[in-house]
């Protein structure tokens, strides 16, 4: 697999390159899934300066796993750490290593992923009060047709309102995979 990573202020886009001819894979639940289009964007709610490339790729291998066979290969580069690690946990091969990177530091604060669910919110309530939290909201990609157009987001949007240091990543990652939008992994 080949992923490309095209980048503006704000808004990324990753390209994904099959090296094999099938799109079905494993998704959530082991149900098969199929990859219904190569590419997926996503916009953070700010700028952020030079994010570190081993966080990128995390992020981006949660969208692209069930489509990895034995090799990963990146237009930019991560740290050796970063990409041995991968080779430990998934069992497949990363090219494109920096060997002076070194690997991303934990910050000062806490970070949450924050769907909005039960479990978010409880972990929200516990964590330190500084704690940024991210919720992903679903965006239509522009070039699959709408699986649910009835869906509406005024949930996460009341979510946003309700919790402090809370932030809106838009994606349209859920609409590259079938059945119907999920998250592929």
């Amino acid at each position: 697999m080949i992923i490309t990573l095209e980048k503006k202020p704000k808004k990324y886009k990753v390209v994904i390159g099959l090296e094999e001819d099938s799109v079905k894979g494993e998704g959530q639940g082991k149900a098969e899934i199929e990859l219904l289009h190569n590419n997926f964007n996503f916009e953070l709610p700010f700028e952020i300066q030079d994010p570190h490339p081993d966080l990128i790729t995390l992020a981006v291998l949660t969208v692209v796993l069930p489509w990895v066979d034995n090799k990963i290969s990146l237009s930019y580069k991560v740290s050796p750490e970063f990409a041995a690690a991968v080779t430990d946990v998934f069992g497949f091969q990363v090219d494109g290593i920096d060997k002076g990177l070194q690997p991303r530091k934990k910050g000062s604060r806490d970070g949450l992923a924050f769907s909005g669910g039960v479990d978010s919110i409880a972990a929200a309530l516990v964590l330190p009060e500084d704690t940024i939290k991210f919720i992903f909201i679903r965006q239509q990609h522009a070039e699959v047709p709408d699986w649910q157009s009835g869906r509406s987001i005024p949930g996460s949007e009341k979510i946003l309102k309700y919790f402090d240091n809370t932030y809106a990543v838009y994606s349209d990652l859920e609409h590259i995979t079938g059945q119907r939008p999920q998250f592929p992994t």
